[in-house]
Parts: structure tokens; sequence; C-alpha cells
């Protein structure tokens, strides 16, 4: 990170003085070093972030130096002792006196929504014309005008007010009733076919009971030869295994805490981005921000008249961001550091609220493209929270109105050597499901009739098929 350069010269002077004959350097012993270095840097972030940045940065180092850390690094708690207990007791007064404050507004998206906001919203649902509704057989209930209630009632912004149907969200098991649940889940859902066979067993081949160690399952990845040029996907399996059992080579569990978003990203995720090295699909790595999502955020921006022009705003950062021919948007990814549950705050922000909105974003700037699939085009996302990972799709079943997020389960990284022949295949079987969907996606981007040019028509009214924008808390005056 370009953050970590202004420490590096200080970090590589400290580490070559404090290292033993062994080329082996304790990590007890550079926190006792640089302690009055690593204070000054706290600038008020989360502490186990901030330990997880300092010790990247060490190892890189090391790295870079080729060097080694020594295996019983951590055993005197210098940290805590010196670092994380001495910040803690110069901000403790700060944090008592806004303590009342900032319980109330610890997160980021769940905003209150006015009624001037509401009643647009609303409108926005009464506009609607029953033929562009999603119909329910079962019922001949409108799916539309259930979740316009729940507009009605919502004090806080909610995925309705953006015409998302997240089937993960409990609040529709109590509007719809099971029949009507069953067929919003299922009909024309975007079911990925299975991956290839051969693939499949050789992902399987890694769940054996006699690997029990890291060691054993990079041997075991390592005596197959792939051909060079060829064969990629077979060699970003191996190549996965192997990354995975590395992470094991000198720990036996691995330690969130040890850990920042960016290290989960480059470390213990990379092979989500890696799988999209062969294949029409590029991936962005590292804190993109989509064109889509901003585009969708500054639809109402302009030439002033007589108010000053809105601030334009950026559109949201995502970890990975997936594009086809360089252009069009399919999907991204969302990284969160620490395992969280489904309803803790980071998952229902990130996980609920910004991953589904950029997806809809991407979707709306699809159907544009090509409105006369519109209930056939989707987006894909990977949503990741600490050490587990899920997939998520939202498509437009019927109508031109809402989407639907249908998400997998969510599935564990090892967090031990011995579970890497469990816990990595649905993983790795995951990405090659998302990289599948993606590229039929593609096929389904260029499948449509020929524009006519058009210059003035008196006929046309100016309408397109297309969908509402995402409701935008953040940007209403």
């Amino acid at each position: 990170m370009a953050g970590d350069i202004k420490y590096l010269e200080a970090i590589s002077a400290s580490i070559q003085k404090i290292a033993n004959e062994d080329k082996v350097v304790d990590w007890d012993d550079f926190v006792r070093e640089e302690r009055d270095l690593i204070i000054s840097s706290y600038n008020g972030d989360n502490l186990n972030s901030f330990k997880g940045d300092w010790k990247r940065r060490f190892k890189n180092t090391l790295s870079h130096l080729n060097l080694s850390m020594e295996i019983t690094s951590g055993e005197r708690n210098a940290w805590k002792n010196l670092i994380t207990d001495k910040i803690k007791v110069s901000r403790k007064p700060s944090t008592i006196q806004s303590s009342t404050s900032s319980t109330t507004n610890s997160s980021k998206h769940n905003n209150l929504i006015s009624e001037e906001q509401r009643i647009n919203v609303l409108k926005l649902y009464d506009d609607l014309n029953n033929e562009n509704k999603w119909k329910l057989a079962c019922s001949g209930r409108y799916v539309e005008d259930i979740m316009k209630e729940v507009v009605k009632t919502a004090k806080y912004e909610h995925p309705s007010a953006s015409f998302i149907f997240d089937l993960a969200d409990p609040i529709w098991l109590s509007k719809f009733t099971k029949d009507e649940f069953k067929e919003i889940k299922y009909f024309n859902n975007k079911k990925p076919e299975k991956i290839n066979k051969e693939l499949e067993e050789y992902i399987d081949s890694f769940d054996k009971e006699e690997l029990k160690t890291a060691r054993d399952y990079y041997n075991e990845a390592s005596k197959k030869k792939f051909e060079f040029g060829g064969s990629y996907d077979q060699r970003w399996i191996q190549r996965s295994i192997t990354d995975a059992a590395e992470l094991f080579e000198f720990n036996d569990i691995i330690n969130l805490v040890d850990f920042s978003e960016g290290d989960l990203l480059h470390h213990v995720w990379l092979f989500v981005y890696n799988c999209f090295r062969s294949g029409g699909i590029e991936a962005k790595l590292g804190e993109r921000g989509s064109v889509a999502s901003a585009l969708g955020r500054n639809e109402k921006r302009g030439l002033e008249a007589v108010e000053r022009r809105e601030r334009k705003a950026s559109g949201a950062k995502v970890d990975i961001l997936f594009k086809v021919g360089g252009i069009h948007e399919v999907g991204c990814s969302e990284v969160g550091k620490d395992n969280v549950l489904a309803i803790d705050d980071k998952y229902l922000d990130d996980g609920m609220i910004k991953l589904p909105k950029t997806l809809r974003h991407m979707l709306k700037e699809l159907v544009q493209v090509n409105p006369c699939k519109i209930n056939e085009l989707y987006t894909v996302g990977f949503l990741m929270m600490g050490l587990e990972m899920e997939l998520v799709i939202m498509d437009i079943p019927a109508g031109n109105t809402i989407t639907r997020i249908s998400r997998s389960k969510r599935y564990p990284f090892p967090s031990k050597a011995s579970n890497i022949g469990k816990d990595l295949p649905p993983l790795l079987e995951a990405t090659l499901l998302g990289k599948q969907l993606m590229e039929s996606l593609t096929k389904l981007i260029d499948t449509r009739k020929r524009k006519a040019f058009v210059l003035f028509d008196e006929d046309d009214d100016g309408s397109t098929t297309t969908i509402p924008n995402c409701f935008e808390n953040n940007l209403s005056k």
C-alpha cells in the first residue's frame, strides 16, 4: 500500500538491527524497538486492524530482506503490553465523552429516511403499470404492491426503497404466503449449470483421509504437471490448493487479528481473482469504483439553471470489479475483515445494502444495452466476510422493476490445514460457477438486435425499457 512507504526505511533498519545470526526476527523484539513509531502512527482505527496493518508491514519487509519470523513470535504479548494498553489509556477520556452519540449511529447505511424521500419512492411505485409488474401466478398479487406497503411504514432505508427483493431478508416471510415466497424464489431463477466433470473430479481428488497436513496437500497438488498455455482451470485449482497450504506453513491456524481486509483479499481470497485470468471476463483488483454505480448516483445531475449543480458523487468502491470488453460491468466482490453473523452490522450494511445496490446499478446499465433480454440478464457478486464466502445473483425474474437477490450458502475457508480438502472445494466450485455465469452473461449482452438510427423522430415518445434507480439517501438534500 502507498501509505506503507513512509515506514519502510524505519522498519527495514529496525529489522536488520535485531535479526539474529540465523536471519530470524522476533515480532515482540520489533514491537519493543519501534513502539514509539507505531503509537505515533495510530489514527483512531480499530485496534485489531491497526495491529494487522503493522504485522503485514513487518512480514512484507521480512520477505523483502529474505528473513523469516521467529516461530514463537507474539508469546510475550509485547503488542498488548506496549501498544494496545497504552493507546487505550490515552484515548479513554474521549471515548467516554463520545459514547452516547456514537452508539446511535454506528451503521453507515441504515439511515433514517425523511417523509419527502418516502413520498418520492412511493410515487415511483404508484407510477408503475400493472403490465410492468411481477404478478404471482399462485395468488394473482403483484410483488411490487406488497413491497410498496413496506416502504409506507419504513423509518429507515430498506432495500424495498431500491426495488430490491432479497430472499434472505426475513421481513418477506411475514408479507407473503409460503406458496408465494416459493414462486418468488424459484421462478425464472438463474441457476448455473454444473462445472466441467473433469474439473469437479480434480477438485474432489483432494478430499482424502490420508491428507492431513499443509505439507500433505502441497505435495499432493504438486504431483501433476499441466501444460503451460493450456489447462488453466486445472492449474488454477492446483495453485489454489498450494497457496492455501502455504498459509499454514508456519502457523497451524489462521488468526484474523493478524489480517487486514487487504491481507484477506491478497492472501486468502486471491484465488477468486486468479480464476478470471483466463476467459473473457476482466477482474480488476483493489478498491475499484463502479462506473454503473456512479451513473446511477448522478442520474439527476446536469447543467444548472436556478440552483447550483449537485456535487458529483463517486461510484461504490468494490474490492474486485468484473467487466466484459472493458465496458460492461457484470459483477463485483466485497470483502470484510471479520467473521460476522447475518445479523451483524457489517453483513447488513455491506452484504444486504451496498452489494445489492451496486449489482442493481450494473444490471440497470446492462438492460439499457439489451432491453429485449431484461428478464434473462443478471449480475453476479462474491461476498466474503472474514473466512466465509457466498455467491450472490441479482436478476429481474418478471416485469421490469423488481430485482431479486438470490444467495448461496456461506462456505468457510479452511481455518486449519487439515480442513483444506473439505472446506476449499466448495469455494473453488462457487468461484467457477460465478465465472461460468458471467461468461454466459456475455453472450446474452451480445445477443441483441441492430439499432436503427433515429433523429428527432416525431413518433418517438422517448420511452425506453429501463428499471428505476436505487434509493440514495446520502445524496438527498
